[in-house]
């Protein structure tokens, strides 16, 4: 979409709309700011790569199936649920990627011991290798929730989140985006901000259009008069 050589935005150019902007999607890059976060954060980005590696090791046919062989020995009245491996640019795909895996998280211990005592060498060592991962996790869960009950290192952790979305948030969401929506709203009739000229400054600059205020009163008039809104 926004490559500029043989992105959609440089096709559209290239087609003769020249004035034509590239705006980035805002839920897109919300998505990206949350993600990015999460990335910076060893506890929670050592949790989604330990299920990350358990979707992998589950993947494979034979461990698929006897995976799916433990799910209906431990709830044999219930349809068997697979995991899921989430988008690293879409926030939202993670929930479904953790709740599988909580609800499951018995059937992952058990397939895991199964295949730890497994012939193949490689496949008994990524066993072992994810239940010890597994254990670590759940000791450095621990310790960070005794840690938390000190305010004074909890206050800092939430700062430090703060600080780090805000910063993702300025970088991600720049003002000639942002502008640019502003200016958009400004073209809508029924919005409050309809002609706003401070608003539309974005649009004014990007096609070196001088607006003055009459031509905005007489738009803004003649508008309005035409919707019935005056």
């Amino acid at each position: 979409m926004s490559g500029i050589y043989g992105g959609v935005q440089a096709r559209m150019k290239g087609a003769g709309y020249r004035n034509a902007t590239y705006v980035h999607c805002a839920s897109h890059r919300l998505n990206l700011v949350l993600a990015a976060t999460a990335e910076r954060h060893p506890l929670m980005k050592s949790f989604f790569d330990i299920l990350d590696l358990t979707y992998s090791f589950m993947n494979g046919t034979k461990r698929h199936a006897v995976f799916i062989d433990v799910q209906d020995e431990r709830y044999p009245n219930v349809q068997a649920l697979e995991l899921t491996r989430s988008c690293s640019t879409r926030w939202s795909s993670r929930s479904l990627e953790v709740e599988r895996f909580l609800r499951r998280f018995d059937c992952i211990l058990d397939t895991l011991s199964i295949f730890g005592n497994d012939n193949d060498a490689d496949t008994s060592l990524a066993a072992k290798s994810l239940l010890e991962r597994f254990r670590e996790g759940y000791l450095n869960s621990s310790v960070g929730h005794t840690n938390a009950s000190n305010f004074e290192e909890l206050e800092i952790l939430l700062r430090q989140n703060v600080r780090e979305i805000l910063a993702e948030l300025d970088a991600r969401f720049g003002t000639d985006q942002s502008g640019i929506m502003k200016a958009a709203d400004c073209c809508l009739p029924r919005s409050q901000n309809f002609l706003n000229k401070q608003g539309l400054n974005t649009l004014s600059e990007l096609y070196a259009i001088d607006i003055k205020d009459c031509e905005i009163e007489v738009s803004v008039r003649l508008l309005l008069g035409k919707m019935n809104l005056s």
